[in-house]
């Protein structure tokens, strides 16, 4: 079937509201082109007093329909669309754990209850703000309401480059702020005392994150095989998420860092003979999971010894203060928490290159915490790397 090269649709004004219609062929779902008539409410006698006014609003309608570049668009509902987005898309754009469960959760929770029986020319910025403001009616966080957008942001980029739709309604969608996120640090006092107080491996795991400012996931997934003792250095190459083993979710968390000599000794004892394999495992062999190690061991100390419970993110954040009361350059302390790396950028990525990479204000930062923790932590831990997998493991 032939398409009309130019149209110019209709206005109506019926009701109060001015209608505009006009034809536009789509893709069925069996491939066939079809010509359609559509029809929307264009606005009301206040929004656009003369005829005129409304079909200046129509033209703006028909605009991609009547442009040489125009493709038909598919008619394909949200919840069609999700389906085969998952299937195709999702395993790939999505590491496995965290982030292919919590795009999941997006779409099946929020979403296709949302769009599901919308078709996809279907959904406006209009349509897409009323649904943001209806998340925050539900006291949502701005931070959740943005996550969920984007997972869906991603998503319609997809159907764009699929040619089932063919406008932009994230354009000049209004999204929420993100309150600032509560970063409490542990006090010295208080990083001492719990550090003084854990038993092994919880002992070793904090002293890990305490000196190097590791994320608490990246602890949880450290690996033997890239701990280098006679450097004094780790490599991050890995994180967790979920119970699961994933890549570091961005160029700035691949980095190599300098550890204290002291710290070293203790993992070399330790690690007793282990050259590779997780450090912290579940007696299921997966690796510790962060919220497991906060809910098990770290709060239970914590209300043993009166302390406030600021999560295990608490000794990252003293980390940065510590290094920042210290005067450590900003490009030191930005690399060794994963915020900036700059080797990423020379191409230094190779493990032959990560030594050169080490440079003398990470050494002193490193040298720093050793001195500190190394006064209230024993480092002879030749006895518990000698202990049962199963005495080193933690009953989740």
């Amino acid at each position: 079937m032939a398409r009309r090269r130019y149209q110019r649709g209709s206005v109506t004004f019926a009701d109060g509201k001015w209608r505009g219609r006009w034809r536009e062929d789509v893709v069925l779902a069996d491939g066939t082109v079809k010509r359609l008539n559509r029809k929307k409410v264009l606005g009301t006698k206040e929004d656009f007093a003369t005829k005129r006014l409304a079909s200046r609003e129509l033209e703006l309608i028909l605009a991609p329909i009547n442009s040489v570049q125009y493709r038909p668009t598919h008619q394909i509902t949200f919840a069609e669309f999700a389906r085969r987005w998952s299937e195709k898309i999702k395993p790939i754009a999505y590491k496995q754990g965290g982030s292919q469960a919590t795009a999941g959760r997006h779409v099946k929770g929020k979403l296709i209850p949302a769009f599901g029986n919308i078709e996809l020319r279907d959904i406006t910025t209009e349509v897409l703000q009323s649904y943001v403001a209806d998340l925050l009616a539900t006291r949502l966080s701005g931070k959740y309401v943005r996550n969920i957008m984007a997972t869906m942001g991603a998503m319609w980029d997809v159907a764009i480059s699929w040619n089932y739709v063919n406008h932009k309604p994230f354009a000049n969608l209004i999204l929420p702020e993100c309150e600032p996120p509560d970063a409490q640090p542990y006090s010295a006092d208080e990083v001492m005392t719990i550090f003084q107080e854990a038993t092994e491996p919880f002992q070793t795991f904090l002293w890990i994150l305490g000196e190097s400012g590791m994320r608490p996931a990246e602890v949880c997934a450290i690996d033997a095989r890239y701990i280098h003792l006679d450097d004094c250095v780790i490599s991050v190459r890995q994180s967790e998420s979920l119970g699961h083993v994933v890549k570091p979710k961005t160029v700035a968390g691949w980095r190599d860092f300098a550890i204290s000599p002291q710290l070293a000794e203790h993992l070399r004892q330790f690690l007793g003979d282990k050259r590779e394999g997780l450090l912290f495992v579940s007696r299921t062999g997966r690796p510790w999971r962060e919220s497991k190690v906060v809910e098990k061991r770290l709060n239970p100390l914590l209300a043993r010894l009166g302390i406030k419970q600021k999560g295990l993110k608490g000794f990252r954040h003293y980390n940065a203060t510590e290094m920042d009361s210290k005067n450590i350059p900003v490009k030191t302390r930005q690399t060794r928490l994963g915020h900036d790396d700059p080797r990423m950028t020379l191409g230094m990525r190779n493990k032959s290159g990560y030594t050169h990479m080490v440079g003398e204000d990470d050494r002193r930062a490193a040298a720093m915490f050793g001195d500190m923790f190394s006064q209230v932590l024993c480092p002879d831990a030749s006895e518990r790397a000698n202990a049962s997998p199963h005495q080193m493991s933690l009953p989740f």
